[in-house]
Formats: C-alpha cells, structure tokens, sequence
C-alpha cells in the first residue's frame, strides 16, 4: 500500500519572522495595502510503501519530526492520506 505524508512546518506565532517580513514590505511596494501579517513556513511531502499493520502517526517520532522542524522556533504538523 502507499501512503502519502504531509509536514506543515510554521514558524511559532511568538518568534520573529524576517523573511515574512520581507514579503510585507515587498507586497506593499507593490501598492497591495491591508496586509497586517505575512509567516513563511514549509510543506514537504512524503509518498512511502506502507504495509497498513500501524498509523503512519504511530510510526512518526519526534526524532524524525526534528528532521524537518527545529522545535524551539517552529510548529510541526502531520497529515497523512492514502493514494489509491
């Protein structure tokens, strides 16, 4: 079986974001007005062959999670789905 994983990581609402701000301010030299907040974060997604015994969740680690997010500035989400 396969198995699609997707990783959602965003920098923490408290943690500064200079590259969100830099597209702020270039939107708004732009003329685009009312933009009171920009974050950049990341997607990455996995496609991997899955015998089905467990979840995809209960095989994540949090070993394997800070791979793709440092978890002093950034929150980590897991979506996982089937492909047919």
């Amino acid at each position: 079986m396969i198995k699609k994983t997707r990783i959602v990581v965003t920098i923490k609402p408290d943690v500064l974001d200079p590259s969100g701000l830099a597209v702020k301010k270039a939107l708004k030299r732009q003329g685009m007005l009312g933009i009171e907040e920009v974050r950049i974060g990341k997607v990455i997604d996995i496609t991997m062959s899955h015998d089905g015994k467990n979840s995809l969740k209960d095989l994540w680690t949090d070993q394997l999670k800070n791979i793709f997010c440092n978890p002093i500035v950034e929150d980590c989400q897991i979506k996982t789905a089937d492909e047919s």
